[in-house]
């Protein structure tokens, strides 16, 4: 069980911290997040999100040796906490390396795009309607961390003989899929 204090809801300066934490986001003031967010880990060094959102901040700013040294701590007392699997996931990725250039306690699934088809025809198999795209990939992650991005999945589905695609391939979000041969209910 983790020792979760509840920033979110316990702390008064909330509302403040989201504030001021968007606004640093949106300038890209990613050095100034780093301290923001260092300085509520100090008041709330017990907090897993408070930590998940320094690793956040550090990777931001492109410190990912501190991002995974933060990431790391955080993942040996909460190894099931899916977000902070994640974010190492995208610090790993974003550096260019793989999925075993970490300390797992608990390693992550990660799909990519050659069994994310392979999961999507098996999803359309006895369905002959057509399914949108976007809950497609929503139903993907819960095979585990996708590393490929709507329009990649869009891409691949296009290129590939077995699936029927309907709608605007620009706007990923419009477009639905299903098998060829299925007919319509």
């Amino acid at each position: 069980m983790s020792n979760l204090k509840n920033f979110d809801h316990e702390n008064e300066d909330f509302d403040g911290y989201c504030e001021e934490d968007f606004d640093l986001i949106q300038n890209k003031d990613y050095e100034g997040l780093v301290k923001l967010r260092e300085h509520y880990f100090k008041e709330n060094p017990d907090d897993i999100y408070v930590q998940l959102r320094l690793g956040e901040a550090y990777s931001m700013n492109k410190e990912y040796d501190k991002a995974l040294e933060c990431l790391e701590k955080l993942h040996a007392k909460e190894p099931n906490f899916i977000d902070a699997q994640h974010v190492v996931l995208d610090v790993l990725f974003e550096q260019g390396k793989d999925v075993d250039d970490f300390n797992w306690v608990r390693k992550p699934s990660v799909v990519n795009l050659k069994t994310a088809v392979i999961i999507v025809d098996e999803m359309l198999r006895n369905n002959r309607k057509y399914r949108p795209l976007w809950e497609l990939y929503i139903d993907l992650m819960t095979s585990g961390y996708l590393n490929f991005t709507e329009e990649m999945l869009l891409a691949v589905l296009t290129a590939d003989d077995r699936f029927d695609i309907k709608g605007d391939e620009l706007f990923w979000h419009e477009c639905a899929v299903k098998l060829k041969g299925q007919k319509k209910r």
